[in-house]
């Protein structure tokens, strides 16, 4: 089986976005291929943060 982590990000804090949708897409997705999920990382941060300054992006890879 493989195994696979989520990391669904938006760019807007606040309630106007929100990374529920994408992550629910992105596990019915896994799901469908038959993917292990090991980890679930979401984030709300802008897209044009470099890598090092996204948290949750980080700590994702650190856990890889």
């Amino acid at each position: 089986m493989i195994r696979a982590v989520i990391y669904s990000r938006v760019s807007t804090e606040g309630n106007r976005q929100d990374t529920e949708r994408q992550t629910n897409e992105l596990i019915e997705y896994a799901n469908k291929m038959g993917y292990e999920l090991v980890g679930v990382y979401e984030e709300k941060v802008s897209g044009y943060k470099k890598n090092n300054e996204r948290p949750i992006f980080s700590k994702m890879l650190h856990d890889l």
